[in-house]
């Protein structure tokens, strides 16, 4: 929670002037909703712990959210709501990352299967690909997913993970509802 706040304050303000691309960042608040007594419970649990940490996090009812957020429905019995979150759109803030270290002279290789790595003197520097080609790198940067775990166990790596499906949805673009950031507890949905 602290790196965050931080990360909130000192980073996502200026995102885009530094990967000089449009991240859509807006700073209009959350809500995260409830609609049963177990939901508000949860909720003020996570708000507890966030206002422990300095976040200013508070919940509200279910009328206070419908204020914010007309277009919520009557179910919803009351939500969190942090005034000061923000959220950027993650398709046009991965395609800026993607350009800027490209400008700084990064060199992604895509679609190629990667089965081991190897240390020279302690540090990870060789990259093996499926058909025996052999990167020799300063960096390297594995972002496999769920995959990495196999890739790092070459080198003794372990870092726990599990499979999780997680499902992004883009509509097409529709006329401006609201700029919050909405979630529903326990459902593990949230969107803008």
């Amino acid at each position: 929670m602290p790196i965050a706040m931080w990360g909130l304050q000192n980073i996502c303000p200026v995102l885009s002037d530094e990967l000089e691309f449009d991240c859509e960042y807006c700073q209009a608040g959350n809500l995260c909703l409830g609609k049963t007594e177990t939901h508000l419970k949860i909720l003020q649990n996570l708000t507890d712990r966030a206002v422990a940490c300095g976040l200013d996090v508070c919940m509200i009812s279910g009328k206070e959210a419908w204020e914010i957020y007309p277009y919520l429905s009557e179910e919803a019995a009351g939500a969190s709501w942090c005034p000061i979150d923000g959220h950027a759109n993650s398709m046009t803030t991965t395609l800026a990352f993607y350009r800027k270290v490209r400008q700084l002279g990064v060199h992604f290789i895509s679609g190629e299967p990667i089965v081991e790595l190897h240390k020279i003197r302690g540090a990870v520097r060789r990259v093996i690909s499926a058909d025996g080609t052999v990167y020799e790198v300063d960096t390297i940067i594995l972002a496999a997913g769920y995959d990495s775990r196999t890739i790092m166990e070459t080198v003794g790596l372990d870092i726990p993970m599990h499979q999780e499906l997680f499902e992004a949805i883009v509509t097409e673009a529709q006329p401006p509802m609201f700029y919050q950031m909405l979630g529903i507890v326990a459902i593990d949905f949230y969107g803008y």
